[in-house]
């Protein structure tokens, strides 16, 4: 499936749409809870009757698949599920840009959380309400459990509508294509910076937390601190949490497959040259430890430390 993945800087004053916004609003928990019933693992055409869709919406279905006959049923009346759910991301995608561009949007943003459905979609806003992140279920049907995810920046006094990775760093290397669960603002004499924290599962056994720091300098995002864990286990071997009051980031894990020693330092530290440890490792005897990593904030960045790495069996025992 395609894979999606928006950064757009919003010139909020400079957009107003006609549909009301809370029609807006009406129609993307539609989307959103239609889009929730479809199934990656379906191979079933589904009646246009029940797909809830307007009659202008069938036709443009229609139309563009006329001529694809393996996407529509031979009497034209129904149509792949496969098809539908492509059709249904398309529109939460647009209307999702429609409510952040809305004229109403800086009155509402505080409530977004409480007027989209968070059964069917994930939400994530900075306190300063400037940085806000939707992701969604791409629904590919493999165990890596990929995301939609669109992250948009209001600011008045922004010049671009569209936020490009400076040259030779993609999108996908600057953010996380899987969307964040949380965004903490941070006010530094720097300007105000951006923590954003994420979670995803990449396959049936591996499990990906992360947390980077991010600064706008001359309208361009810039990383400036990274740390992930990996793991096997979802949340029996790892945590990794933040404290906004104390601006303390706390890992913990045990040393497993996917993250062989305990590691307390700025990925982007990390000499690009050296030596990678997710090679092939199926035959490496690991020896067990406890992790605990702490980063504190300086003003500037995270710092972090080795505060304590305990040696234990694979039994848990000292």
């Amino acid at each position: 499936m395609k894979k999606y993945f928006l950064i757009l800087f919003i010139l909020v004053n400079h957009f107003s749409w006609g549909q009301s916004f809370n029609k807006l609003i009406q129609e993307t928990n539609q989307y959103l809870e239609y889009y929730s019933h479809t199934s990656p693992f379906s191979y079933d055409f589904i009646s246009f009757t029940d797909t809830h869709l307007s009659t202008k919406e069938i036709k443009e279905l229609k139309k563009i698949y006329e001529e694809a006959e393996e996407y529509l049923n031979p009497q034209k009346d129904s149509i792949l599920e496969e098809v539908l759910i492509f059709y249904y991301q398309e529109k939460i995608i647009n209307n999702i840009e429609k409510i952040i561009q809305h004229k109403k949007i800086k009155k509402y943003i505080p409530q977004i959380k409480s007027l989209l459905n968070q059964d069917n979609i994930n939400i994530a806003i900075s306190e300063d309400h400037k940085l806000i992140n939707f992701y969604f279920d791409e629904k590919t049907g493999g165990t890596y459990r990929s995301q939609i995810s669109m992250l948009f920046y209001l600011d008045k006094k922004n010049k671009e509508n569209k936020y490009y990775a400076k040259e030779g760093i993609s999108v996908t290397d600057m953010f996380s294509s899987d969307g964040y669960d949380e965004i903490y603002s941070i006010k530094t004499k720097e300007g105000t910076k951006y923590l954003l924290k994420g979670y995803v599962r990449g396959c049936t056994y591996c499990f990906y937390k992360h947390i980077s720091l991010y600064a706008i300098k001359k309208n361009r995002f810039q990383k400036e601190f990274e740390y992930s864990l990996e793991s096997e286990s979802p949340e029996l071997e790892m945590s990794l949490e933040y404290n906004a009051n104390k601006k303390i980031i706390t890992a913990e894990y045990l040393t497993n497959p996917l993250s062989i020693d305990c590691e307390c330092e700025n990925i982007l530290d990390i000499p690009a040259n050296a030596s990678n440890y997710f090679e092939e490792i199926e035959e490496l005897e690991i020896e067990r430890k406890e992790c605990t990593c702490i980063f504190k904030f300086n003003g500037r960045t995270f710092e972090g430390s080795n505060d304590s790495n305990k040696i234990i069996n694979y039994d848990g025992e000292e």
